[in-house]
């Protein structure tokens, strides 16, 4: 036998899945690490970032809040000084003097002061603009609202009527001492000014990636906006800029996804005093920046670790696993060397030490196991050498003889030296078709039991053999094993038995006829009446005759069966009809005892393929014995059921049921339960045999029941079919069984 090897090239080492599953999982955890630092870092400077901005926005916002309060309040108090001693508004000349030596505050106001009077009418101004003086203004609604309620006020963006340039007002009234309105002191910020958001925003620059908007959206104007040029512009198109559709749909600051430019962090701020929005952008790529300079810096330092967690692991993996492979070598050893039990080390490893002491016991085991079969091989060699049938193994692959013992090289007529290799159909003669069905079988799956072969060998009778063939499987190997058992005498006993029956039963049927018909004519008084003290002797003498002619024609039909000479005329015939006969013909011996008959048929008839009288014999034989064993006064049933094309009738009978030990030779010739001289029933043991072969020989099946019912239960089947429909009855209504139930008895 040669020892298979142990495969271990192509296949992953522990020791190499060991390291992989260390650096995934380092890799893997630093993957991991690394992207959550980030997220969470990314989330940190974000927040930081949004709150600078929305820092920034606000700041601008107030910057430019008090930069206009600012310039209320000194227009306010410059509108105090145009009123003169008697509380009357200063000439037209003076205030026209005063506004222009007043740099300062004309420096405030970029479109210069003008003076109006109490009718909204342009009367002074300190910065000659054609058409303005003499021009009334009381019909602009921001300057018809001051005039109806004086108060220090502001009002834009608006559009210069004779400018035409966007502009900022600031109206502040004048009043006399007692607080009637003498005119109005007011002063134009011209927007397109860059001077102005100069001032606002110097104080706080912005970086070169962050940029500031503010945008009117209540007029629809622009005011700063950094891709448009020239100041004051119409509020660009949602649609086409991504910042005022932000700004416009009113959403929460956060990031917007600019386009091409890509994504960025919006902030906003109002500045309610005018009902401007500012809105700061920057730059989400220069915002997350820091994160990934820290992630990169990351990743770098944990791909150092890993190196080093690698070494580590090399050399721990190395160190755990040299003693599995110690033992993998010994185990290797053992493998190739059998006959060779060494044991295996122990190990300091908890592990690899339970791991060797379980191999060291499954050795101790293999070895007593390995004496074992070499004792159970010696014994099966000597059987095999020794015994009386011919045992041959063939190979399955050509039926070539692979080894035989000595009673089959006698039968096949080889030398012990010229049977190996032998081809079997070649050694043998046994008709071609009959071992090609044997092979057919076997390449099958099936086993061969109980066939017989005739051998036919020269200058000598032929010798018929029973044979025996199934698979066989050792270790690795299979092999077909065929054995012959030579039944020549027992089959010559067998005849002559059979042949010696069949000629005392002829030779005892005549005068057994003649003496039995004697004795019925002298029971009849016909020749003579018999003296009363005769009568109990005659009638013996009757019944001992009637029984041994009984025997004679059960031996008879046996005879014939076996020999295959009994005549059978089949035809279709009713099954119904065939019951009804057969349960009254019992009739009698059944009351005899007191029992009752219960038949059960269905409404429906079918109709089976039998010769009448033999089916009649096998009902009799059952409705006899069911008969014999049944307690007086019970109860028969004779059961008709029709299902999927078969008949089956069922005789139920409430005696002792059938013993354990008797079932397997129920059917046997000559056996009984009882085979005791002092047997409580009498009978020939011929009955159920006879039954059995009847059905067979008309291809119907014949069984007992085991363990359905209290007593026994012997039924028989055919296969049916429906009756012609000329006789009026319904194929529907087949399978209604138990329908009418007639009772017979007394």
């Amino acid at each position: 036998m040669v020892s298979p090897r142990i495969p271990i090239s192509g296949q992953a080492s522990l020791f190499s899945r060991s390291i992989a599953i260390v650096m995934l999982s380092t890799l893997f955890a630093a993957f991991t690490i690394s992207l959550t630092a980030y997220q969470v870092l990314t989330r940190d400077i974000l927040a930081q970032s949004s709150e600078a901005l929305s820092r920034n926005s606000a700041y601008h916002a107030e910057m430019i809040h008090r930069d206009l309060m600012q310039r209320k309040y000194q227009l306010d108090q410059f509108a105090e000084t145009l009123v003169d001693e008697r509380g009357r508004l200063l000439p037209v000349d003076v205030l026209t003097e005063r506004l222009r030596i007043l740099p300062r505050l004309g420096g405030l106001f970029s479109e210069g002061l003008v003076v109006m009077d109490a009718n909204g009418k342009a009367i002074a101004e300190s910065i000659p603009v054609p058409g303005r003086v003499g021009t009334t203004y009381g019909d602009r609604p921001h300057i018809r609202a001051i005039l109806d309620d004086p108060k220090l006020a502001m009002a834009g963006p608006i559009i210069g009527r004779t400018t035409g340039l966007p502009l900022l007002s600031f109206m502040a009234p004048i009043r006399s001492p007692e607080g009637e309105l003498l005119g109005l002191m007011t002063a134009i910020l011209d927007l397109t000014d860059d001077d102005f958001y100069a001032l606002t925003a110097n104080p706080l620059p912005l970086k070169a990636s962050q940029r500031l908007y503010i945008l009117d959206l209540d007029n629809g104007y622009a005011i700063r906006h950094p891709d448009l040029a020239g100041g004051i512009q119409p509020l660009p198109d949602p649609e086409l800029d991504p910042v005022v559709r932000h700004v416009v749909a009113q959403r929460e600051d956060g990031v917007v996804d600019l386009g091409a430019a890509g994504d960025a962090l919006v902030t906003q701020a109002r500045l309610e005093v005018l009902g401007w929005t500012l809105v700061s952008v920057a730059s989400f790529e220069e915002i997350a920046q820091p994160a990934v300079s820290g992630l990169v810096r990351f990743a770098l330092v944990s791909l150092a670790i890993l190196a080093v967690v690698v070494v580590l692991a090399v050399w721990l993996v190395y160190r755990n696993l040299k003693p599995l492979n110690d033992s993998t070598r010994a185990i290797e050893h053992l493998v190739h060397h059998p006959g060779d039990h060494r044991f295996l080390p122990v190990s300091k490893l908890v592990e690899i030490r339970r791991l060797n002491a379980a191999f060291n016991l499954l050795m101790e085991e293999q070895r007593r196991y390995q004496e074992e079969l070499e004792h159970e091989k010696d014994r099966f060699v000597s059987l095999f050498s020794q015994s009386t049938n011919a045992l041959i193994l063939l190979r399955p692959e050509d039926w070539t003889i692979e080894r035989i013992n000595e009673t089959g090289r006698q039968v096949l007529g080889l030398e012990p030296d010229d049977a190996q290799g032998r081809a079997l159909e070649d050694c043998i003669h046994v008709s071609p078709d009959a071992l090609a069905t044997v092979k057919r079988r076997i390449d099958e799956g099936d086993a061969v039991k109980g066939a017989t072969w005739t051998l036919y060998e020269e200058e000598a009778e032929p010798r018929v053999y029973e044979i025996s063939a199934a698979s066989v499987t050792s270790g690795y190997s299979r092999s077909i094993l065929l054995t012959l058992r030579d039944i020549t005498e027992s089959r010559q006993l067998q005849n002559a038995k059979d042949e010696f029956i069949s000629t005392v039963s002829h030779e005892l049927r005549t005068p057994l006829t003649s003496l039995s018909g004697s004795l019925k004519l002298l029971q009849s008084d016909v020749i003579a009446e018999m003296p009363r003290e005769a009568i109990p002797v005659m009638n013996i003498a009757l019944k001992n005759s009637e029984r041994l002619q009984t025997l004679v024609n059960d031996l008879l039909d046996v005879n014939r069966l076996m020999t295959g000479r009994m005549s059978f005329h089949l035809d279709w015939h009713s099954v119904t009809d065939l019951v009804n006969e057969a349960v009254d013909s019992n009739q009698a011996l059944a009351a005899v005892k007191g029992i009752d008959l219960i038949r059960e048929t269905p409404r429906v008839d079918r109709e089976i393929h039998v010769d009448p009288v033999r089916y009649r014999q096998i009902l009799d034989n059952l409705i006899s014995n069911a008969i014999k064993f049944s307690p007086d006064r019970s109860q028969i049933r004779i059961v008709l059921r029709h299902d999927a094309g078969n008949s089956r009738v069922e005789v139920i009978d409430q005696g002792p049921g059938i013993p354990e030990a008797f079932r397997s030779r129920i059917f046997q010739r000559f056996s009984q339960a009882d085979a005791s001289a002092r047997r409580a029933q009498e009978g020939t043991g011929l009955g159920l045999a006879i039954s059995r072969e009847l059905t067979e020989q008309m291809e119907g099946r014949i069984d007992f029941e085991r363990g359905r019912f209290v007593g026994a239960c012997f039924h028989v089947d055919f296969a049916s079919r429906p009756v012609s429909m000329a006789d009026g009855t319904d194929e529907d209504d087949a399978g209604h069984e138990n329908d009418s139930t007639k009772r017979y008895g007394s």
